[in-house]
């Protein structure tokens, strides 16, 4: 360097030659026995006559090991070296591979489920005794149970080979939530003097997993008012018959200002892969008249069929880092009044997206759109109900009735925890 004096102030130049890039003359891989060179340098981007960048090397290096992993050779090893000679542009580089053992994934063992039966988790895994150990299906598997709801955390899986002279096991270390769940709270609503008064609440149990076997049970009642409540009963049976084929039903009961609406529904899902659900199912609607006397004191009945389609690839079910969630369902059905006879058809769309930010942050960007179209007018009962936590935040529940509607929520996300988190929102749309 030189060093300048300038008024009792001094500066360092520094001269730099950058000289030319170091270029890579060859590529030298030893040691695969089980991959051929072409298969190995097909996911390499430094090749004889590129520039040598370290990053794109230790990049390429994964990129071997991930594709060792994908076909049973977890254990593979790498030893690189980097060689330029003095005075050179050119460098070699060698990679030594140690392949390790071909590994088959004997059996899938769990951690931690008090509760859960190992059964239950090892089904959703979708893994099979015996087959050849690769990373994909590992992460899928992973991921997968992660969307459970019974399940706190799920821990990357190992494999112990100590355990079971002679075999390989995945062992994967889970944290359940609690077996049951009971939530309630009761108000009184006085009133202004002449109006309604009452008391109000919200109960609700809720079994995600009973008795460790993956049935969800789950009960509610909520009174907002005198003239506004909900009880509703569900159960769902996962895996009938041994296939990835669950079947629901449910039953409920609400109650608003002029009339009184029972529901009742079955359906079957099949998980065609673990992202990918199809769904049918039948429903009856009966509306009778309740105080006020809801379109002169007429009763109706509902019967439909639905059919649905959801895409889940959310890396978790409470607070996803990243993914997407899609799903569509439409009804059809006829609705009679008397002795008239309408047809009715229902829709609900959503499309949402999970962005990392950096850090603890996500942002989550979802479209919705809902509508239900009927010869003839529409009747209130069979109006979407929008407005609250569920749908458009701000208002309260249930204050706008609309037959035809699309929105947008927008929320920036701050991670607390497995199953908290702090985030602003803004929601808008658009009712018809």
């Amino acid at each position: 360097p030189e060093v300048k004096l300038s008024g009792g102030r001094a500066s360092v130049v520094f001269a730099i030659r950058e000289g030319q890039p170091t270029r890579i003359e060859s590529v030298e891989l030893t040691g695969n026995h089980q991959l051929t060179r072409d298969a190995l340098m097909e996911v390499m981007h430094s090749r004889p006559g590129v520039r040598l960048l370290p990053d794109r090397l230790e990049a390429d290096l994964e990129a071997v090991l991930d594709l060792y992993e994908n076909q049973g050779y977890p254990y593979c090893a790498l030893r690189p070296e980097v060689v330029i000679r003095p005075g050179s542009d050119v460098s070699q580089v060698r990679v030594e591979i140690d392949e390790g053992p071909l590994v088959r994934i004997d059996t899938v063992l769990f951690a931690g489920n008090r509760v859960t039966k190992a059964d239950v988790l090892a089904r959703e895994t979708r893994l099979q005794t015996g087959e050849i150990y690769d990373q994909r299906r590992v992460d899928r598997a992973v991921q997968t149970l992660r969307r459970l709801p019974y399940l706190l955390e799920v821990k990357p899986p190992r494999l112990d080979r100590v355990s079971l002279p002679g075999r390989t096991a995945l062992v994967v270390d889970v944290r359940e939530r609690s077996a049951g769940r009971v939530e309630g709270g009761l108000g009184y609503a006085p009133g202004p003097p002449g109006a309604s008064r009452g008391l109000t609440g919200q109960f609700s149990l809720d079994f995600e997993s009973f008795l460790g076997t993956g049935r969800g049970v789950h009960a509610s009642w909520g009174r907002r008012g005198p003239e506004s409540s909900d009880l509703e009963l569900r159960y769902r049976e996962p895996w009938a018959f041994g296939t990835p084929l669950s079947g629901e039903f449910h039953v409920s009961v609400r109650e608003r200002v002029g009339f009184v609406e029972n529901e009742l529904g079955g359906a079957a899902a099949f998980a065609v892969t673990p992202d990918l659900n199809l769904r049918m199912g039948l429903r009856r609607e009966g509306v009778r008249p309740g105080q006020g006397d809801l379109e002169g004191g007429i009763e109706s009945q509902f019967w439909g069929v639905e059919a649905g389609v959801r895409y889940d690839t959310r890396d978790d079910l409470w607070n996803p880092k990243g993914g997407s969630r899609y799903e569509g369902t439409l009804n059809w059905g006829r609705v009679e009044t008397g002795e008239v006879r309408r047809s009715r058809r229902q829709f609900a769309v959503l499309l949402a997206h999970f962005i990392p930010t950096g850090g603890r942050s996500v942002a989550a960007v979802s479209l919705r759109a809902e509508g239900v179209m009927q010869s003839g007018r529409v009747p209130p009962e069979a109006r979407l109900r929008l407005g609250g936590g569920a749908t458009i935040r701000g208002h309260r529940e249930e204050a706008f009735l609309a037959t035809q509607a699309s929105w947008m929520n927008l929320e920036w996300r701050l991670l607390l925890g497995r199953r908290s988190r702090a985030f602003l929102f803004a929601d808008l749309g658009a009712l018809k």
